[in-house]
């Protein structure tokens, strides 16, 4: 008889220290190893780590930085393994501002996309819009201007913000009048058919995001830096407590 598959979800602990890992439906005498791999853009977040294992269903203790990731169970018994589903987790810590966690979690979102000629390490999260010291084809994100608050939004208790996230796309195209351009522009494509009216994963608090297309090829930065820059302003919109 084959082995069960087992069942895996995962808490944070939200104090910077990882999370716990619940296994549950596999054969308790099984070996149930417990793998992360980061997806915050980070050089090589690629690669699946083991963070413990145990006999038998239970809990595994993760130890991990902040940031997001994606979790798996490896179950091995008598020569036979299986894989348990994929867990989406954030690892956070407290006391972390709502939009520091937006701007990582769009982070992490854009590094999934997997984008054709931009690798992960070049998705980066700054205070602005900067491309200082950063090759390319790379992507910025920085919070724009200033959040919205609508008063007539939320519900007895909870406020709608929406937090202003820039999203630009930015390649180093010497002024070339074709080169790349299609693949540029599937950049801003999949980006923005994943955001527009979706959920954050990894945000509680944020109930949608929208997409509102700023300029599809900034003219200023092609004709004075030889650089081709594509802009979208990612909203994302968070259902706060009122006066916590």
């Amino acid at each position: 008889m084959p082995i069960s598959t087992p069942t895996l979800e995962v808490a944070d602990n939200a104090d910077g220290s990882g999370g716990v890992a619940t296994i549950s439906n596999g054969d308790a005498g099984a070996t149930h190893e417990v793998f992360v791999q980061a997806v915050n853009g980070e050089l090589g977040g690629s690669t699946w780590t083991s963070r413990g294992s145990r006999v038998g269903n239970g809990t595994v203790n993760i130890a991990a930085g902040v940031g997001y990731y994606w979790a798996k169970v490896e179950a091995s018994s008598g020569g036979e393994s299986v894989t348990s589903n994929l867990a989406y987790v954030q690892f956070s810590e407290a006391g972390e501002a709502v939009l520091s966690r937006c701007l990582a979690a769009v982070q992490a979102k854009i590094a999934g996309l997997s984008l054709p000629g931009i690798d992960g390490d070049r998705i980066v999260v700054r205070k602005v819009p900067d491309d200082r010291n950063l090759s390319k084809p790379a992507i910025v994100i920085a919070p724009f201007q200033r959040e919205s608050l609508v008063p007539v939004e939320g519900t007895n208790a909870r406020d709608d913000v929406g937090y202003p996230i820039l999203v630009a796309a930015m390649d180093g195209d010497n002024q070339h009048p074709t080169s790349n351009h299609n693949r540029n522009l599937l950049w801003r494509e999949r980006i923005r058919r994943a955001f527009h009216n979706q959920r954050l994963a990894g945000v509680d608090e944020i109930i949608n995001t929208t997409v509102e297309p700023l300029p599809i090829t900034d003219a200023t930065a092609w004709f004075e830096r030889n650089t081709f820059v594509t802009t979208l302003l990612v909203r994302c919109i968070s259902r706060e407590l009122r006066g916590a």
